[in-house]
């Protein structure tokens, strides 16, 4: 009963080696870019950004660990990217290829050897995200080796961003007003939930100013009574 546990977490260990392999794409442990048995390897070299219209140099740069002869390399920088070439391309590879948006040639390798070739990528003035990978297959692609990075392309340039680096977010439609560098961005209120001013009332303060009527005064009663007595009227009459 021992005997069987043991040979169930051989199995289980086992299991999980195999998938924790599968999930790491086959590579060789510790080497990214390269085929799954570590024969070949693949790098891409270029600026970390540029001006929009000015040419990038692209240097590839393959490693081997054995002979291998008949090696294929397939550049893909999609329709928006041109190439110079393949007229001033290296002369020790055959077979060379340019078609919309893809490049590829052959070459042979020798073991330790490390060989360079160099592409000039001329860019669109369209914004937006740009991938460029290179693969690197024998005959029968028992030998697969890949490497790629994006560039984003905006109105002030382009920017490199490295296979695994996070894509910046691109939002090339939205316009926002600039208030000048280190300037906070005032904020606007609407009408509806602009508050009302305050009114401010001064509070009365008694006065000992007597106050004064525009009209005259009347004028005094008499006291007597006899200014109010009619006058007796003589008669013509006995």
């Amino acid at each position: 009963m021992k005997q069987c546990s043991i040979y169930l977490n051989i199995l289980a260990i086992l299991a999980l080696c195999l998938l924790v392999a599968c999930s790491t794409g086959g590579s060789a442990p510790g080497k990214m870019n390269c085929s799954n048995g570590g024969e070949v390897c693949v790098y891409l070299n270029t600026v970390q950004s540029f001006a929009i219209g000015s040419p990038v140099n692209l240097k590839i740069t393959v490693t081997s660990s054995k002979d291998i002869s008949d090696l294929n390399m397939t550049l893909n920088t999609g329709a928006e990217i041109t190439l110079d070439g393949p007229q001033t391309w290296e002369k020790n590879i055959t077979n060379p290829t340019i078609d919309r948006g893809i490049a590829y040639w052959n070459f042979a390798i020798k073991a330790g050897q490390t060989l360079t070739f160099t592409r000039v990528l001329h860019f669109s003035s369209k914004e937006g995200y740009h991938q460029i990978v290179v693969a690197v297959v024998n005959t029968g692609r028992i030998i697969d080796a890949e490497d790629e990075f994006y560039v984003l392309l905006t109105q002030a340039g382009g920017q490199v961003i490295l296979a695994g680096t996070p894509l910046p977010p691109h939002t090339p439609n939205v316009t926002s007003a600039v208030y000048g560098p280190g300037t906070p961005v005032p904020t606007f209120l609407s009408a509806s939930i602009t508050p009302n001013p305050s009114v401010q009332f001064s509070p009365l303060v008694a006065t000992s100013t007597p106050l004064t009527s525009p009209y005259p005064a009347p004028s005094a009663v008499p006291s007597s009574t006899s200014a109010l007595s009619p006058t007796p009227v003589s008669s013509s009459y006995p």
